[in-house]
């Protein structure tokens, strides 16, 4: 019987069991990846995700928001349509990459609570650099211009 693992922050244990079961239904399960890319590199962009989550500055999960358009679009994976699932696939795709946009803008952790804020030393080096504090995760845009979701076929 086919099967999907799906890994993503922010989904409790009921909705976790929801989406293996779901997995289960699909007749080409798949897996959605979130990778780092980047002028930096795939390596260290990856580090510097997990260091800001460590820090207490994570906008790796997914919001509500987008789980619910994630929700509707999955609906076409079940098509028998082979255009309708491609079209599912991408518009999934773009949704999670919209969704952590939009947690770096709202700079809130899956807990609803905000970033911690920077260290006064780290503040003034980026007032020095870009002229300005900008917001976490934006500074040069590389961590967040550099993300990309793969699909694995399972």
């Amino acid at each position: 019987m086919p099967h999907m693992s799906i890994q993503i922050e922010g989904l409790d244990q009921l909705e976790q069991r929801f989406a293996e079961k779901v997995a289960a239904m699909l007749p080409e399960p798949v897996v959605f990846e979130v990778k780092a890319g980047g002028a930096r590199g795939g390596a260290k962009n990856a580090m510097i995700t997990h260091v800001l989550a460590a820090a207490g500055r994570n906008f790796t999960w997914v919001n509500p928001k987008t789980k619910g358009q994630i929700a509707l679009a999955a609906r076409g994976l079940f098509s028998a349509a082979a255009g309708a699932k491609r079209n599912a696939v991408e518009t999934i795709k773009a949704l999670l990459l919209v969704g952590i946009g939009e947690n770096v803008q709202a700079q809130k952790n899956p807990g609803g609570g905000g970033f911690r804020p920077l260290t006064a030393r780290y503040a003034a080096m980026k007032q020095r650099k870009f002229g300005r504090t900008v917001p976490i995760g934006k500074a040069s845009g590389d961590l967040l211009g550099g993300l990309h979701v793969e699909v694995r076929r399972t």
